[in-house]
């Protein structure tokens, strides 16, 4: 009983895929897997690129010196006592 099922089962799916879209379309053997060959699509397409990517560089300044002169107050003016 269940070989006869196992064997009922094996045909059922045989014809199913028998009868799949390849066959209804009309394509029998290898003529379905038959080579397609399309030709390439060129277009142009304009992008932004970085051609050189942004750098940092450490970089020592110097400090600015300098030397001038001042008048400076040392005490305010002052009253003698006479």
């Amino acid at each position: 009983m269940i070989n006869r099922s196992i064997f009922f089962s094996a045909i059922i799916g045989t014809l199913t895929l028998g009868s799949s879209a390849a066959w209804a379309g009309g394509c029998y053997g290898a003529a379905c897997y038959r080579h397609v060959v399309h030709p390439p699509v060129y277009g142009a397409v304009a992008e932004k690129v970085v051609l050189q990517p942004p750098q940092v560089f450490a970089r020592t300044i110097p400090g600015d010196y300098a030397s001038y002169a001042e008048k400076t107050l040392i005490a305010p003016p002052a009253r003698s006592g006479r």
